[in-house]
């Protein structure tokens, strides 16, 4: 197959052939995911495809080809991925503001996701200004959590084999670290009144997509199972009073079901939060994937531990 479409497009040049079957390959994936995007107004059932990232640090040249995968892909539920790099940064803003959903990626330090932030709402500003419906830009930053303890990790085996053993009890724990400081970034700008003016409108919150490692990690799971109990007996216990002392009503005639509106507003905040996203292999994190933190949510939330 790919021998065949290395065939049919060569007459392209090599650069635009890979572009053109790249595009082909994604555009098929958006088709097969085009229900679950509209089933939930753009949340899942994205595909993302890079520019290359050889032309990071050239803005221009970074834009142009952005909105050429945008126009060639020509799907809704395509997102174009875009390095975090200061020269690709004001390319993110520009996109976003013609209306094009972004993956900001390569993000390691808490001092540039502040930058992509930045970035992001300044795009979303201008698309607003521009005309276009900001309900339908969804966008990603893709904040690497690993590859922080990969880097820090050595340096701490490398202080206990020197005579420091107390080094090697830190390993595993910087990655996380930088992403809780991360996450208060992302809490405080977007809960601001000039951003609430924007939500308004429709903006969506870009998720934060943190990408973990791989090994088991007791402390990580610990800590997620820590931070759904705060949320549970904070923000969302209210909501989950509520809406048991008042229960959702069916309508069979509509076949809807009508929610408490704190209920609404809370299960919103989870969604933006990015924790219906979250998943992890069953025998290394048993209670980190979606329906695990569902149940810890709602078990929290009416006084009882799962």
């Amino acid at each position: 197959i790919v021998t065949s479409m290395i065939t049919k497009h060569r007459e392209q040049g090599l650069q635009m052939a890979e572009l053109t079957i790249n595009a082909d390959d994604v555009r098929n994936a958006c088709d097969v995911l085009a229900k679950t995007y509209e089933a939930t107004d753009g949340v899942d059932g994205r595909v993302s495809i890079e520019v290359d990232p050889r032309i990071s640090e050239d803005t221009d040249a970074t834009l142009a080809q952005a909105k050429e995968l945008w126009r060639t892909v020509n799907r809704p539920n395509v997102m174009i991925k875009i390095p975090a790099t200061p020269g690709s940064l004001p390319a993110v803003t520009a996109a976003l503001a013609e209306g094009i959903s972004v993956n900001v990626t390569l993000i390691f330090s808490v001092a540039r996701y502040k930058q992509v932030i930045k970035a992001y709402k300044e795009g979303i500003r201008q698309a607003a200004a521009n005309g276009h419906d900001v309900r339908r830009i969804h966008s990603v930053a893709s904040f690497f959590v690993s590859r922080v303890d990969t880097d820090v990790d050595a340096q701490l085996r490398a202080l206990a084999a020197d005579g420091r053993p107390e080094a090697a009890e830190l390993t595993g724990r910087a990655g996380l670290a930088n992403a809780r400081l991360a996450y208060q970034a992302y809490d405080e700008v977007f809960s601001t009144p000039r951003w609430q003016t924007l939500a308004d409108d429709g903006a969506t919150v870009p998720f934060s997509a943190d990408v973990l490692k791989d090994s088991p990690d007791v402390d990580v799971a610990k800590d997620i199972i820590g931070q759904v109990a705060k949320l549970a007996e904070g923000d969302l216990a209210a909501s989950l009073i509520d809406s048991d002392r008042n229960p959702p009503v069916y309508d069979p005639e509509t076949k809807s079901v009508t929610m408490p509106e704190s209920f609404k507003k809370s299960y919103k905040s989870y969604i933006d939060a990015g924790w219906g996203m979250l998943d992890a292999p069953v025998e290394h994190l048993p209670h980190a994937h979606a329906f695990g933190i569902a149940l810890q949510v709602l078990a929290r939330g009416n006084g009882n531990a799962v």
